[in-house]
């Protein structure tokens, strides 16, 4: 299976094969709306390069804004295409035991991912078993299910269709499919105006006899553009069946290698064909290849099906012998860990660190679940709501030190009481969790406070900050939480187009890279001597990107620093990016321990990267 930054290219490859047939589709539209203007015109069916000209013009032009138009009402991300089909938000808090159950599994998943943890939404109004994922990127991701999917699936069953939705996210296939269904939209626009066209001539009353004559000829072109919205229909699906299909074996498998668990997807493909999977939403159709079963019946005698069918997933689920599984070195690495050994093993603990990235198994998972387990029930309740969310972050950006403590909390009382009040509260059962747990419960923050208003958020930020840079200095972790702070939430509230691949290689940031490095080195080093050989080990991997430089001294890379050369980082290619992790992993397990710093700058610097990196026990 390719690894996570073979899947990015991948997913950019793919998008070759969407335009060349969406050209093909405009194409073919072009040519029976020309024919169909001919017709309508009362002339022969002659070449009319007048005609043919404005024909490809005004078509062109109405597709473009048919698909511009959709791109923008999704440009909200998963969050939009939920609600577009009846989604309702759950948080956990007060829902009942199918939805508590899903929020568990999610959140789960989402921190032995090392993804944020996607919006969960429920169909309440669908009685069929069904699931699916959509975001234009993982941040602004959702997975939603059916209330059939709450009713009929055990855990391990609904544990398997969302580690099936997982996959979509990992590997891209999310932010394809939102793509698909904005282009689609243009070219089914025109239909869509040919049934308008009829409509209103139908109840309109033309006096006259040019009059009547020109409305039979608006009557006739409606219908002939209402048939060519069929040409539409066909492009779109047989699109979507082209990117698609293959796309659902690989999600089946992913789903296998995640929970190391045929039984529960097998189970709920199983429960599926006894059942449905069919939505009634009348826009299901339009957001069918994103469905974890077959939502819409499926066209041309089921030639243009989005999806595989049933017997067929099923059988090469049942399949395949668990033995036969691949295995992952990451999750080796972590379940050893996890099962208390001493520490990391050199370089197998950095291969296993960068195989990990945008990777989930069994292991992963069951480390993720035993991490949340540890979070009290009160606790992990406080997250999933705003106010709750809020008080976290300003407990766990309080100062270890006493007085200082004491002065954060006079000066955020005098800024917000209640919220002071409930920091205050809360700061025992934050500092019981211990360092391996105040990254995940910054993330299920984080994650949290995308329900506030943008006014709320412009209020809350300068708040962390000033209590982040309290006595002058910001620790790794609190420049860590600002960092993911800024990455998930900055985008949310003020959307903007992501920078593209500008270098496809590490060598002209080698400068950047240095400064990410040195700051790694030092967060987990005790003396000068241990930094310089964490900083060498990474330097090691780095010698075949022309990377050369010299451990930097503390104020050379300090957080400012690390932050400047962290977006510049953003602009190298995906291959370029799995080096530089690979260097960073060497320089983290340089002494064959992680310590919480390391660990808390390392996932900082990959969620800076948009490169998941799953949990990793750090030493005591």
């Amino acid at each position: 299976m390719m690894n996570f930054f073979e899947q990015q290219d991948r997913a950019r490859r793919r998008t070759g094969l969407l335009v060349v047939l969406f050209v093909a589709a405009v194409a073919a539209i072009i040519s029976a709306v020309y024919v169909a203007a001919l017709l309508a015109l009362g002339g022969d069916l002659v070449w009319e390069p007048d005609v043919f000209l404005a024909v490809t013009l005004v078509t062109v032009l109405i597709v473009a804004a048919g698909s511009t138009y959709r791109i923008i009402t999704l440009s909200g991300g998963g969050a939009a295409v939920a609600a577009m089909l009846g989604g309702r938000k759950v948080t956990g808090a007060g829902a009942d035991r199918g939805e508590q159950m899903l929020v568990n599994v999610v959140e789960e998943m989402s921190i032995a991912a090392g993804l944020p943890r996607p919006g969960i939404y429920v169909l309440n109004d669908e009685a069929g078993i069904n699931a699916f994922a959509a975001g234009t990127r993982p941040d602004n991701a959702v997975v939603a299910v059916t209330r059939g999917c709450l009713n009929a699936l055990t855990r391990d069953e609904l544990q398997g269709v969302v580690a099936h939705e997982f996959s979509h996210i990992l590997n891209s296939d999310m932010t394809l499919n939102i793509r698909l269904m904005g282009v689609l939209h243009g070219i089914l626009v025109i239909g869509l105006i040919g049934e308008l066209l009829v409509r209103s001539m139908r109840h309109s009353r033309p006096s006259g006899r040019r009059k009547g004559d020109a409305g039979a000829a608006i009557i006739l072109f409606g219908l002939l553009l209402w048939l060519i919205g069929y040409i539409g229909v066909f492009f779109g699906n047989l699109i979507k069946a082209a990117v698609s299909r293959q796309r659902e074996f690989l999600a089946d498998a992913s789903a296998v290698q995640f929970t190391r668990n045929p039984g529960g997807i097998a189970g709920a493909l199983e429960k599926i064909a006894r059942a449905t999977a069919l939505l009634a939403a009348p826009q299901a159709a339009e957001a069918s290849h994103l469905f974890f079963g077959q939502g819409v019946k499926a066209a041309f005698f089921g030639l243009m099906a989005t999806h595989p069918p049933l017997p067929e997933r099923i059988s090469r689920i049942r399949g395949v012998p668990l033995a036969e599984l691949p295995p992952t070195a990451a999750g080796a690495a972590v379940a050893g860990a996890a099962a208390g050994a001493a520490g990391f093993a050199g370089g197998g603990a950095a291969a296993a660190v960068t195989a990990s990235a945008g990777r989930l198994d069994e292991e992963h998972i069951a480390y993720a679940a035993a991490l949340l387990q540890r979070l009290p029930d009160e606790l992990r309740q406080t997250v999933r709501e705003p106010f709750g969310a809020l008080a976290v972050v300003f407990g766990l950006l309080l100062d270890r030190d006493a007085t200082v403590r004491e002065q954060q909390l006079a000066w955020l009382t005098e800024q917000h009481a209640p919220l002071a009040a409930e920091a205050r509260a809360l700061l025992p059962r934050l500092t019981a969790a211990g360092p391996q747990l105040r990254l995940p419960l910054a993330e299920l923050a984080v994650a949290t406070l995308r329900d506030l208003s943008a006014e709320q958020y412009a209020a809350f930020k300068p708040l962390a900050e000033r209590l982040a840079l309290w006595d002058g200095g910001v620790t790794v972790f609190e420049y860590a939480l600002l960092r993911v702070v800024r990455q998930r939430l900055d985008a949310h509230f003020a959307p903007a187009g992501r920078p593209g691949v500008k270098y496809l290689s590490l060598a002209p940031v080698a400068q950047d890279v240095v400064v990410v490095l040195s700051a790694l080195a030092r967060a987990g080093s005790a003396d000068a001597e241990q930094a310089g050989q964490a900083f060498a080990a990474g330097m090691q991997v780095l010698r075949v990107a022309n990377v050369r430089g010299v451990l930097l001294a503390p104020s050379a890379c300090g957080v400012t620093q690390v932050d400047a050369a962290l977006d510049r980082l953003l602009l190298i290619a995906p291959g370029a990016r799995q080096t530089l992790l690979a260097a960073l992993a060497a320089t983290a397990v340089a002494d064959d321990r992680i310590c919480p710093e390391e660990l808390e700058l390392l996932r900082a610097v990959a969620a800076a990267l948009a490169i998941p990196v799953p949990p990793l026990p750090v030493a005591a």
